[in-house]
């Protein structure tokens, strides 16, 4: 992820949620989604009336546009993983594993259930400190590619996560789960 937009949101505020909300926002409209029934996204959506968040909004838009048309999955567990507190960090042992590590894990662990005889559908997957949840992520997407399973049979059957973290990142791995439904359906 391009250094500026890491800057911008150091620049932007110190308050989780105000910064959630700009992520949740900048996924939201960079990809053309619309959130209708989903109450907690709802709350994180920046709207033209909020004048100065949605100034923001747009400036940042504007700023990761140089970097890429639409705001990936990846790229909102990337930024999510940024801005977690350095007491979380320090705390928990929070840091970011990127996408190559964990399609390595995921494959070795998929390679190895499958030289068991085991069933993909059938196995259990946990992460017990998942933060903004990029293994569960890369685990249901290699679910989806293996197996016929749906994303609510995965979250269902095959997903288990406990967080010990602030509800901050409590609502990054729900804000990851949502917005990777929405940007899936469409």
């Amino acid at each position: 992820m391009v250094q500026n937009i890491f800057k911008y949101l150091s620049n932007y505020s110190t308050e989780p949620k105000k910064i959630d909300r700009l992520l949740v926002s900048t996924f939201l409209y960079t990809n053309e989604l619309q959130v209708k029934k989903n109450k907690f996204l709802k709350e994180f959506i920046i709207k033209s009336v909020d004048e100065n968040e949605y100034d923001s909004l747009l400036d940042f838009i504007s700023k990761v546009s140089s970097f890429t048309p639409k705001l990936s999955v990846e790229d909102l567990i990337e930024l999510f993983e940024f801005v977690i507190s350095p007491s979380d960090k320090e705390v928990n042992g929070a840091v970011y594993t990127p996408k190559y590590i964990r399609t390595f894990i995921v494959k070795n662990i998929f390679d190895r259930l499958l030289e068991k005889k085991k069933k993909l559908s059938e196995a259990k997957f946990g992460d017990i400190s998942c933060g903004c949840a990029g293994f569960l992520y890369s685990v249901t997407e290699s679910l989806r590619d293996h197996t016929d399973l749906s994303y609510f049979q995965i979250f269902k059957d095959n997903i288990y996560c406990l967080l010990y973290q602030s509800d901050a990142a409590n609502e990054r791995t729900s804000f990851n789960h949502g917005c990777r439904r929405y940007h899936k359906k469409k």
